[in-house]
């Protein structure tokens, strides 16, 4: 028997529109159940009401009743709970504080992350085989229904005329008035959400959802920082006019200066008539690329030439006619593909941010444990400037940053002490050591200190540029013919003239590699022997916070090991982080009166790094108190491995912005070369 009375809501609201993701609230429904049992012992308890509407102030004020309730006697339980707790904090700020207080004591569960944790275990994340084919599976509402129960509500979901899209035709008209449709709706949403959480306290799922909580392995977790993340996209981002119009102009320009090249008659690949592509041609100059280097060329499905990005960025230059400044033709086609990409994708959005704020979404899990965001992906932007220089903070606001030093690194020596009881990489991290600088040391034949004082020569930094290809794609599980592929497109990193001899000294970085770390031998015997004795799959148990990945497979499992710690590391630093920014306090704060961070918003998470707005006055102590919370979140999870992450201030978003400070060590702006 769950005992824990469960206080399920939902939220009905005006509509949302570009700079208001948390808009203004009209309704809350409320189902209580004082206890619920689990499908073995019996049918399901029925909730204690049938579900109770009421108007906008009527339920923030039972929320905030259930919130403050003696004894923390309830568990909240919402779809995509985040969105609704943001709602009610917009309507009453006066919430803030005891929501925080609820995500902090492990009270709230979001039935969406329940079903993605779940999914996750089974091995079932990312297809979804009741259609008959694989593609990508979703987690709404209507979506598991569809899956679980076979119900479609699609119908009500998708009706433009339906009540879910004009609640705000219904703002400020007492309830009892409202059409019994408008009513239904809205209770029903509540309901379903009821449903769905006993559903997944399933015997199923034993081995990922406790019997006496119903609880599901690291939900907590991670319902916590999905509200931390949906409060970073609450919030939004800001663009420069200037900068962005300048980034539009180089795009354009670029496209058509290359466009033009390759329509001329000796290169003709797009005609001149029409401006399309001559598919055939193409083709044809990439089987010539590549069968004249001694290669095969990459292929399709279907068995013909691949046109591809890649395969244009990987085919051998020689023999490639040239445009534009000596670039081979088929790499020019590729930068193409990828300016009209970018432009098409992060103009429009750049170009709203500059009059209201650009309302990134947030995904909080995915299958390695990370996170992922849309609309634009801020986590994956553009290699190449002119991309994070359009984004700036709002006037009389200064950007603080921090990002953590080789974190999957330090993550993956955390794993390694505690599975076999030592780490080459921990020791050279605990003495202070830069891990690609000892790899390269070790490259060179000459000791760490000799490294360290010709750091700045050129053979040490290609020695380490070529470390960072070795640490970084090495443990994930790659193999030195994919590795020569990976350094290249990632570092610019060649290990050899030709395929063949890449390969080969692929081979011998990898034993000089292990040789420096033996520790990785029994990581990857480790992860080979799970994998094997699965049949190539196998249910990975992630260290610390205990989620399980179902269907592993042999690089999955490699990387989700480190890779999860970290983010999950990072995500339990995100909620103190923004528990301090919006309250003050936190369980990590433990100076007098508010915290530096307090007023400061968090605007991007990228990984391993961390960027937020703060009242420019403020902005240093802010700076350094990120920095501060970033690191002892990340201890939590890695508590024998040093943290490093150095506090950073900017007047806009910039890649290689560092640590600056003034002649009595306060932090200052870092600004370009340029702009000095």
């Amino acid at each position: 028997m769950i005992s824990t009375p469960l206080f399920v809501f939902d939220t009905e609201t005006h509509a949302i529109r570009p700079g208001l993701l948390a808009p203004p609230l009209v309704c809350v429904s409320i189902v209580q159940a004082r206890a619920c049992r689990m499908p073995s012992e019996g049918p399901l308890v029925a909730p204690s009401d049938p579900g109770t509407l009421f108007n906008a102030d009527d339920g923030a004020y039972q929320v905030e009743r259930a919130l403050l309730a003696e004894a923390r006697a309830f568990r909240f339980v919402g779809h995509n709970i985040a969105y609704d707790f943001a709602v009610l904090a917009a309507h009453r700020p006066a919430l803030l504080p005891f929501i925080f207080d609820a995500y902090d004591a492990g009270r709230v569960s979001d039935t969406g992350i329940r079903e993605k944790l779940i999914r996750l275990a089974t091995g079932d994340f990312t297809t979804d085989m009741s259609s008959g084919s694989k593609r990508q599976s979703k987690f709404s509402m209507a979506a598991i229904f569809d899956k679980r129960f076979k119900i479609d509500l699609s119908a009500d979901k998708d009706d433009p005329t339906s009540w879910r899209l004009r609640y705000n035709e219904l703002d400020g008209i007492p309830v009892a008035l409202w059409p019994a449709a408008a009513r239904d709706y809205a209770i029903g949403d509540a309901e379903k959400t009821y449903q769905l959480w006993c559903a997944q306290c399933s015997d199923d799922y034993s081995g990922v959802v406790d019997k006496h909580t119903g609880l599901v392995t690291n939900e907590q977790e991670q319902a916590a920082a999905a509200f931390c993340l949906h409060l970073m996209g609450v919030w939004g981002v800001r663009t420069d006019h200037t900068t962005v119009e300048a980034l539009a102009a180089r795009l354009e320009g670029g496209v058509k200066a290359v466009r033009d090249a390759l329509t001329d008659p000796s290169v003709a690949l797009f005609r001149a008539k029409d401006g399309s592509k001559d598919v055939k041609r193409l083709r044809t100059m990439i089987d010539a690329a590549y069968l004249g280097a001694g290669r095969t060329p990459p292929s399709t499905e279907k068995g013909g030439t691949s046109t591809a990005k890649e395969t244009l960025l990987a085919a051998p230059v020689e023999g490639q006619q040239t445009v534009l400044d000596g670039i081979p033709v088929l790499q020019a086609l590729a930068s193409i593909s990828a300016d009209e990409h970018n432009y098409a994708t992060y103009i429009p959005a750049f170009r709203h941010g500059v009059s209201v704020p650009i309302n990134c979404g947030w995904n909080v899990l995915v299958e390695s444990g990370r996170t992922s965001a849309w609309g634009p992906n801020w986590q994956n932007l553009p290699r190449v400037g002119g991309y994070r220089e359009c984004v700036v903070p709002r006037p009389g606001w200064t950007f603080i940053n921090a990002d953590y030093s080789t974190i999957e690194l330090c993550a993956l020596a955390q794993v390694c002490l505690d599975q076999f009881g030592y780490s080459e990489m921990a020791r050279a991290l605990q003495s202070g050591r830069d891990l690609h600088l000892e790899m390269a040391a070790d490259l060179l034949g000459i000791t760490y200190e000799q490294a360290y004082e010709r750091r700045k020569t050129s053979e040490v930094k290609e020695a380490r540029q070529m470390s960072k290809a070795l640490n970084f794609g090495f443990p994930g599980g790659l193999g030195p013919e994919t590795l020569c592929t990976w350094a290249w497109a990632t570092y610019r990193v060649k290990f050899g003239d030709t395929p063949e001899e890449a390969t080969e000294a692929a081979r011998g970085y990898k034993n000089r590699w292990l040789a420096r770390w033996p520790e990785m031998r029994e990581f990857f015997r480790m992860v080979s022997m799970a994998s094997a004795s699965g049949g190539g799959q196998f249910t990975l148990v992630q260290p610390k916070s205990g989620r399980l990945r179902g269907g592993a497979g042999y690089c999955d499992g490699c990387n989700s090991y480190f890779q999860g710690l970290a983010a999950d590391g990072a995500k339990a630093a995100m909620f103190y982080i923004s528990q301090e920014c919006y309250t003050g306090r936190s369980a990590l704060w433990t100076g007098e009166g508010m915290s530096p961070l307090f007023g400061s918003r968090l605007t991007m998470f990228i990984h391993d790094e961390f960027i937020g707005e703060s009242p420019e006055e403020r902005a240093p102590a802010a700076a350094e108190r990120l920095s501060e919370v970033m690191a002892a979140g990340m201890k939590l999870y890695l508590p024998d491995i040093p943290v490093k992450c150095a506090p950073v201030l900017m007047r806009r978003w910039y890649k290689d912005a560092e640590e600056v400070r003034d002649e009595v060590g306060t932090l200052v702006p870092w600004e370009p070369k340029e702009n000095k």
